[in-house]
């Protein structure tokens, strides 16, 4: 199989934390893909152009990330990162989403801080700020009932080691985002979680070198 995703210094993207959990991957190739440029061959594969893609050994095309983790969640003996059954089944797929939207929120903020000035738009801005705040308020009100390792905290992990670094950056660019701004702030529970869970060896390792 070969994986379309783009490396990042110092990020462990969630398709490849999943790599290493499911052990998946001696089947994967992984390819080094800027979602950006023109040439990079991904609309061919996948209309929307985004990473991860996933091209399966039979030629079939996977596309969307939690599509992608869930079929490599397959392929693996350990406990599923995607519960099949119980009462936590749909409150971790929801999860997962709402961790997925969180990371999504972000790029759109890194998009709007490329536009010049002059055409940045603050309601635009100001909305999805707002969306961000409100999604790591009710991670930090649910933190508490995590448990065993499973696909929401897998997602949230990206999202919040993509979020951090970027926060200063955020507030440079943009005028309605404080550059002081610390996602910890006032999450106590949630910081902890994300403290205890940084080292696993699954969120350390990269697939292609930065």
């Amino acid at each position: 199989m070969k994986l379309r995703l783009t490396p990042i210094d110092g990020y462990v993207s969630t398709v490849e934390a999943v790599v290493t959990y499911t052990g998946t991957g001696d089947r994967i190739e992984p390819v080094a893909t800027n979602p950006f440029e023109t040439d990079s061959g991904l609309p061919e594969l996948n209309p929307l152009s985004t990473v991860p893609t996933l091209v399966m050994d039979d030629g079939e095309v996977l596309f969307g990330g939690l599509v992608i983790y869930e079929y490599l969640d397959t392929l693996h003996d350990k406990p599923r990162l995607f519960p099949q059954s119980g009462p936590n089944m749909w409150i971790i797929r929801r999860r997962a989403w709402q961790a997925d939207a969180l990371f999504d929120l972000s790029v759109k903020l890194i998009l709007e801080g490329m536009e010049d000035e002059a055409t940045r738009r603050s309601p635009y801005v100001l909305r999805q700020w707002a969306k961000m705040e409100r999604a790591m308020d009710l991670f930090e009100k649910e933190a508490p009932t995590f448990g065993d390792l499973e696909m929401a905290q897998v997602r949230l992990m990206g999202a919040l080691s993509f979020i951090a670094p970027r926060m200063k950056d955020f507030g440079e660019k943009l005028v309605d985002i404080d550059p002081t701004h610390d996602w910890r702030a006032g999450r106590p529970v949630l910081s902890a979680w994300y403290d205890r869970l940084a080292d696993d060896p699954i969120f350390t390792t990269n697939l292609i070198a930065t």
